[in-house]
């Protein structure tokens, strides 16, 4: 009778306690820290829960399948994992880990200066403001404005350009008398500015304060750039006609030198509008030596004088009538 009882209340307890679901824990990828809020739904079904403060969730009554869960928290990547769905048991999917959505920010990056911004939009005359293309956004929208519109003509939500920061290696590049970056003082540097950070927003930044157009550092120290060399040509039917860019890079030596040229050349004899030439050279150097694990010294220098005719501002009226070439 003992072992009869003993067994009948054995089989009670597991039918009540052993319920087909799921349970884990969801962990940030970057810090490991729990995750409270996610979301975790199974794929075509209408059972979903939600992580507590320590990041654990638990899923019951469930049919047991093969599937997927989706694990969903704003600002996170959404996943997408397989799992089993055993009858009879709650099975621990252990520490599920979600990553930060990046791309995030990015959409919403600034708008970059072009080749087309030719005026300084408060006294309208031919000025510095003449600019290599040097980041974009992912986001079709952003990059559309960018290269389309430019920022003469376009504002990220109304702001002015004096409220985005650029720094070459932490050092502040916007110019000194209204803030605003005169991108052609590093035009046709395409190849050695790749090494960026970027903080969108009033979001902390490493470098600097900021502004409200978040701020961008261009990393030019030798040792970070990719060893190797790039030779290329493009030919358009822009504001230059051809564009010649060379550069080498060292990388790191064993002797603790890293070195890093770039030159270029941006030029034609009119471009797509009528009287409009481009005549523009660009150089660049980096010398770093590494002193040990904590510091080094580097030097970065570049020259990029550029002179170029302008095209006229000109309404649908003077297009219609003279063409889309006319330059007054």
């Amino acid at each position: 009778m003992k072992k009869l009882l003993s067994i009948t209340l054995f089989l009670l307890f597991g039918l009540t306690f052993a319920q087909t679901g799921l349970k884990g824990k969801v962990v940030d990828g970057n810090s490991g820290t729990p995750l409270e809020g996610v979301t975790i739904m199974i794929k075509n079904a209408g059972a979903k829960a939600a992580t507590n403060t320590k990041g654990e969730f638990v899923i019951l009554n469930l049919i047991p399948e093969e599937t997927e869960i989706i694990l969903e928290k704003s600002g996170y990547e959404t996943q997408y994992l397989p799992v089993i769905i055993v009858k009879g048991k709650t099975n621990d999917l252990g520490n599920l880990v979600l990553y930060p959505d990046e791309t995030k920010e990015e959409e919403q990056g600034v708008i970059t200066l072009t080749s087309d911004d030719l005026t300084d939009d408060e006294t309208g005359t031919n000025n510095s403001s003449i600019a290599g293309i040097l980041q974009s956004s992912k986001d079709v929208y952003q990059r559309a404005v960018a290269y389309n519109f430019g920022q003469v003509w376009f504002k990220a939500r109304g702001y002015d350009s004096s409220l985005g920061e650029i720094l070459f290696n932490g050092i502040p590049m916007n110019d000194i008398s209204n803030g605003r970056p005169q991108w052609s003082e590093w035009g046709g540097l395409n190849d050695v500015l790749r090494n960026q950070e970027f903080t969108y927003g009033l979001k902390p930044s490493e470098q600097s304060f900021g502004g409200a157009l978040g701020v961008t550092n261009f990393i030019t120290r030798a040792s970070q750039m990719r060893s190797g060399g790039r030779i290329s040509y493009a030919s358009t039917n822009s504001n230059y006609t051809r564009r010649l860019m060379v550069s080498y890079n060292t990388g790191l030596l064993p002797n603790g030198w890293a070195v890093s040229v770039l030159g270029s050349r941006r030029a034609a004899q009119e471009g797509y509008v009528e009287g409009t030439t481009y005549n523009a050279w660009s150089g660049f150097l980096a010398i770093e030596k590494k002193l040990n694990a904590k510091h080094s010294l580097n030097l970065t220098a570049f020259y990029t004088p550029n002179r170029r005719g302008k095209n006229s501002p000109n309404t649908q009226e003077v297009y219609d009538i003279g063409g889309l070439k006319y330059n007054s």
